[in-house]
């Protein structure tokens, strides 16, 4: 008798698998009709049964429950999870077993992935077959009287297989993952036809990952082997830790060779290694010495050959470590055979004096990434190491030298060998690093990254965390490159560096030796931390060694034109040329959060060579030995009554030089001030300010001062920021200044500096002055009324008295009328005007203005570093005003013309728009006579809408609600606001990082940029042709990256005055772990608040959605139990309470999940936040207890 049900899948999984040999069977529905007579279940939609890796759609199935064999008719789907690929079978019935993973299928259409196995890619990513018999077992496939096919046309196709391109007819198939796929008696048919003249026996192909060992007859003709088989085998299955393969090669020009073997072991927890050999040559055919040198090159590569590679890869629970080895004959290097081949064909080795490069002898590569942690038996091991390194420096620098000669300036190719190494020891008694970095360029100076061509450096570091004693030393032997100044960029510009072959580069560098060695090494030792009353004590000896040279190398392109004097030297405005520097201290500091007292004492010895004011290729050199003792007082937060606190900290130090009555002494003084100018509810204004003032002065022989202070400076420094802290926002404004000189009254180029929000300096304008003021419009009328007097007597230029009126009625008299010489000569100007007239009208007081005076007929070359040279008749343009006697001022066009060029600027930079006043602007340069000053232009692209056409508008940051302008802008006229970037939260790294990429990429990948990485990467020639979308989105991403970027510390404080708006009174250590809890989940810090509020107040009430989805009807009783367990623990760290919670859970019987997601609505209101005991910790027991016992009172 049949009895119908509808079972949900819960349901239907028990009366499936009861008594059933596996518990990981599950089976899913939506409607099943099930015979309890004879075990069978029926249902349209199909039932999923899942049994270990084997899943299926069955639509008719019958269990035995004795064997727990499911018999299946009807059709069904069949997909068996393999780690090297899928095997999917379509098929019209069949059986298969709960006991264990295995079945048959019959009339079936199935496939197996093997794009894991042998990189190939969609839609070739397939082996297609189809058979009436298939079995499965043992995770290998057997097809009886199978058709076997690559071409993913069959999909459209699956019982007819000569619809396919070709297809292959075997009696036998047999597939086994990740090893190989074998086929027996088999016939090709190319469409319809049987192509093959016989029966093929047998044929085995390998789809191993990874794997190249050659399972049938392959066969190659070489120059080098000849003509060449091989075939091999495979050992191992996947799941064995050990597996290979071996493939012996027979070559009649060579002789007999192991082509490939292949050794794999996979260890338990710690990856896999692997040994890889190809063509070693173990018998050579040809054993006779060579007799002649035109025959060394064959008799080198045929009688010795090989590569072995050996690697070993992890990724885990410990981090990941990757190692590569790759040790071979020259021959098996592909492009440093082609390059010997051609070296020695087009004999290039005699032509740059090299000796011959032998083919036989071994080069080898290791690369290593690495980054371990949580080893050794204590877990507090951890590695970092990166590794490039090669064995035969000479052979690979032919593949250097063949690429890197001559490259253009802003080049990125570059042959770097390092090794970066780094092992600590971190636990609670005692942390201790040492790390070693080495450097060797192969081609230094070709990239902008290239900062350093040769570099080793050793250093080391302990503390003991009980008392804080600590050693820490670092030494290094290096040189160091800098990026070119502006005035050095210029395609003639030339480095010849030695290299590793004993000849020398030929290219355009991108960075250039700064110092020729910059070595140093540093030890310090911390003697302790000692309590005192309210301060710590701490003794501290230090020993800091620097020796530097600043490279001096000619610039071979300058030294031909400018001879070989300091001219031609690439750091010719540096004028300290060597330093060689120790000193030796102790200091004893004596503070607290608010006080430093600090002496210190010790000897310094210096020699310094200068070529101040000297430029014969001589230097002055200065020795110098002192001795010297510092004070340091320090002083912070005093308060200042209501209004605000103060700060300050004074350095004294004085150096008594031997053998004289020289002394120096230096004064330091920086002073902070916090000053609160506005405090209400919702708003405080502070303003924060610093300064520092640094002074040297100097007693004794004052021929000696120079060489005293000849590497001092002093200096004067400002920096303000202006806060307001909203209840949401914190807006602050930044604005600093600072003058530097050498002591002895020698102004420090670049010296002055004036900074903005966002840290960009500048060099001179209206608020700090400069040499080429002034620099507001207004005060410069008379600069403009000469330059428009000389383009006037040049007659360049004319002076016109057309009203507004007569100039409308031209417009309307002449279509597309253009003031122009088609038409000048029908106006009212000094060119139809006699001087008389012209003189009355100017006596008169009438309005007028000069216009240029453009000549037609002349091509105007405006040469665009984007755009490349632009053309243009000067037919098209206009006599364009230059300047007008109502305001006396001139228009753009003449003042720009006027400012650059005396104030001497080499480049001018803005937008496309302005691209057609460039020929104006060229011809104006060249009605002056500037023409050899004329700057170079770029018009860049301009900023698109994020949606839709067009250039970006202030509308579409009000429509999308992101700023435009960069400070908030209140229209004076309508009131309207816009939103500023300032105002909304953004940090200045982040807006210059968002900026700088619109429209110009680096040509890298990266993308966090500090504004001077920024500096060095800049090349407007990579800036885009086309408009940039302006992604705002990406703007937030940035902001984002740097709040994940910044400290903890540094987030809390601007978040601080956030919880304090909302009547929260936190110490900043607990805001801090707050924030380190929660900061990479917001992209504002604005955005904190609404995330973490729960930290500092208890929810008032509890969100229904969370309510009802995650309180039970057991909840309360759960939460009231939880309660009794968590006010047992003395330790409520995480630490402390996670194992006895978890374990209480497992002896309870709970699930996880619903102790958790209850235990988290307690506490938090919503299911939101970090880990649970993340948040208890926080709250403390007793506010956490309190927390559960009104959530259970008011849900229960």
């Amino acid at each position: 008798m049949k009895r119908k049900f509808i079972f949900l899948l819960i349901l239907s999984a028990i009366i499936i698998n009861s008594n059933s040999y596996s518990e990981n069977a599950t089976a899913d529905s939506d409607e099943v009709v099930i015979d309890l007579n004879d075990n069978t279940m029926t249902s349209e939609r199909g039932v999923v049964v899942t049994n270990g890796n084997m899943k299926g759609l069955f639509y008719k199935l019958q269990r035995d429950p004795v064997t727990g064999e499911i018999t299946f008719t009807n059709n069904a789907l069949m997909n068996i999870s393999q780690p090297t690929g899928n095997i999917k079978i379509e098929t019209e019935g069949g059986k298969v077993s709960q006991k264990d993973e295995k079945g048959e299928f019959y009339n079936s259409f199935a496939y197996i992935n093997v794009a894991k196995m042998t990189g190939a890619e969609a839609p070739n990513d397939k082996i297609y077959f189809g058979s009436p018999y298939i079995k499965y077992e043992n995770e290998k496939i057997y097809a009886k009287d199978a058709w076997v096919t690559t071409d993913f046309n069959i999909v459209n196709f699956q019982k007819e297989p000569q619809k396919a391109g070709y297809h292959i007819f075997s009696s036998d198939v047999i597939v086994e993952p990740d090893k190989q796929i074998t086929l027996k008696k088999s016939d090709l048919f190319i469409g319809e036809k049987d192509v093959m003249p016989f029966t093929f026996p047998w044929f085995r192909a390998n789809i191993r990952s990874g794997s190249t060992v050659p399972l049938f007859i392959t066969i190659q003709s070489d120059d080098d082997y000849g003509a060449a088989t091989s075939m091999g085998f495979l050992y191992g299955n996947r799941r064995d830790k050990f597996r290979g393969g071996f493939a012996p090669k027979f070559a009649d020009k060579m002789g007999i060779l192991v082509g490939r073997w292949e050794n794999w072991y996979r260890f338990d927890n710690a990856g896999e290694t692997r040994l890889n050999i190809d063509d070693w040559l173990v018998y050579a055919k040809d054993k006779s010495e060579p007799k002649n040198t035109n025959e060394l090159p064959d008799y080198e590569k045929r009688h010795k050959r090989y590569k072995v590679e050996l690697t070993h890869d992890y990724d885990g629970e410990n981090g990941n470590f990757h190692f590569i080895s790759q040790n071979s004959t020259r021959s098996m290097v592909g492009t440093l055979e082609d390059l010997m081949d051609k070296y020695e064909n087009n004999n290039v080795y005699s032509s740059l004096g090299l000796k011959r490069f032998k083919f036989d002898k071994n080069i080898g590569f290791y690369n290593l990434d690495a980054n371990l942690f949580n080893l050794g038996e204590t877990k507090d091991l951890s590695f970092t190491g990166k590794m490039n390194l090669v064995s035969d420096k000479k052979a690979y620098g032919l593949i250097v030298y063949d690429k890197i000669d001559d490259i253009s300036y802003g080049s990125t190719i570059d042959h770097d060998l390092y090794t970066n190494l780094s092992l600590t020891k971190d636990n609670d008694k005692f942390r201790l690093n040492a790390r070693y970095d080495y450097l060797y360029d192969m081609d230094p100076g070709s990239t902008a990254s290239d900062l350093m061509s040769r570099n080793e450096r050793i250093g080391t570091d302990f503390l003991l965390k009980e008392n804080g004693l600590s050693v820490s030393y670092d030494k290094r032997r290096g040189d160091d490159y800098r990026n070119f100044s502006f005035w050095e960029e210029d395609i003639n510009t030339s480095a010849r560096k030695r290299n590793v072959l004993g000849i020398d580069f030929s290219y355009t560098p991108t960075t250039v030796a700064k110092y020729e060695f910059n070595n140093f090494e540093n030890i310090k030792a911390s003697l302790g931390n000692y309590k005192v009353g309210n301060y710590t004590f701490t003794p501290s000896v230090s020993y800091n060694f620097l020796d530097r040279k600043l490279d001096t190398a000619k610039d071979t392109y300058r030294a031909t034109v400018l001879g070989s004097n300091r001219l031609a030297e690439f750091n010719r405005f540096e004028n300290i040329v060597y330093n060689n520097n120790l000193e030796r201290r102790a200091d004893l500091n004596l503070s607290n959060d608010n006080e430093t007292y600090r002496v210190g004492f010790g000897k310094t010895t210096s020699e310094i060579w200068s070529r101040e004011g000297l430029f014969d290729g001589t230097y002055r050199k200065y020795e110098n030995k002192s001795k010297f003792y510092e004070i340091q007082l320090g002083r912070q937060n005093l308060p200042l009554g209501s209004i605000g606190t103060f700060g300050i900290d004074g350095t004294f130090r004085q150096d008594k030089f031997d053998g004289s009555s020289d002394t120096t002494n230096l004064v330091n003084l920086k002073l902070s001030n916090d000053l609160y100018l506005y405090k209400t509810e919702n708003l405080d204004v502070t303003n924060k300010f610093k300064a520092e003032i640094q002074k040297y002065s100097f007693s004794g022989n004052k021929n000696n001062e120079e060489g005293r202070l000849i590497t001092k400076s002093d200096y004067i420094k400002f920096d303000n920021s202006l806060v307001f802290d909203g209840k949401s926002t914190v807006t602050t404004y930044d604005i600093g200044y600072k003058n530097s000189k050498n002591p002895y009254g020698v102004k420090n180029k670049n010296g002055e500096q004036f900074t903005t929000g966002l840290g960009i300096k500048f060099d001179e304008g209206v608020s700090f002055g400069g040499s080429h003021g002034p620099y507001r419009q207004s005060e410069r009328r008379e600069i403009y009324k000469k330059y428009v007097g000389q383009l006037l007597d040049a007659g360049k230029a004319y002076i016109a008295f057309d009203t507004p009126e007569e100039l409308e009625a031209k417009r309307n008299e002449i279509k597309n009328f253009q003031y122009d010489a088609h038409t000048r000569l029908q106006m009212r100007n000094s060119l139809t005007l006699s001087k008389a007239e012209v003189d009355q009208l100017i006596a008169d007081g009438t309005q007028h203005t000069v216009r240029f005076k453009i000549e037609p007929g002349v091509e105007v070359h405006v040469n665009d570093m984007i755009r490349g040279e632009v053309i243009v008749k000067s037919d098209i343009l206009d006599d364009k005003v230059l300047y007008k006697s109502a305001d006396e001022l001139p228009t753009y066009h003449l003042a720009n013309i006027v400012d650059d060029h005396l104030m001497e600027i080499t480049h001018v930079i803005r937008g496309e728009e302005w691209l057609p006043s460039a020929p104006l602007h060229v011809l104006l340069y060249q009605a002056f006579g500037w023409t050899d000053t004329m700057p170079k232009f770029a018009h860049l692209p301009l900023l698109l809408k994020p949606e839709g056409k067009g250039k970006l508008s202030k509308r579409d940051g009000d429509r999308l609600g992101f700023p435009v302008f960069p400070l908030e802008w209140h229209d004076p006229k309508t009131g309207e606001v816009s939103s500023g970037y300032r105002e909304s939260g953004y940090f200045p790294e982040a807006v210059v990082n968002f900026l700088a990429l619109l429209g110009w990429n680096p040509g890298t990948e990266q993308e966090l940029f500090t504004l001077e990485e920024l500096v060095k990467a800049f090349d407007i020639s990579k800036c885009s042709l086309h408009g940039a979308k302006f992604d705002y989105q990406k703007g937030i991403w940035f902001n984002h990256e740097y709040i994940l970027k910044k400290s903890d510390e540094e987030i809390a404080t601007l978040f601080a005055p956030i919880v304090a708006n909302n009547g929260v009174d936190e110490p900043m250590e607990r805001i801090q772990q707050v924030v380190h809890l929660m900061k990479d989940r917001v992209n504002f810090v604005k955005e904190l608040w609404d995330l973490c509020a729960f930290f500092f107040i208890a929810p008032a009430s509890y969100d229904e959605k969370t309510v009802k989805k995650r309180w039970k009807e057991y909840s309360a009783q759960q939460m009231t139990e939880l309660s009794d367990v968590l006010s047992g623990i003395t330790d409520f760290t995480v630490e402390g309470q996670e194992p006895v919670v978890m374990r209480w859970v497992e002896e309870k019987g709970y699930k996880l999940g619903d102790v958790m997601n209850a235990f988290r609505l307690t506490l938090v209101g919503k299911g939101m936040g970090p880990g649970m005991f993340d948040i208890s910790a926080f709250l403390g027991k007793e506010e956490t207890l309190r927390r559960m016992q009104r959530a259970v009172e008011v849900l229960k």
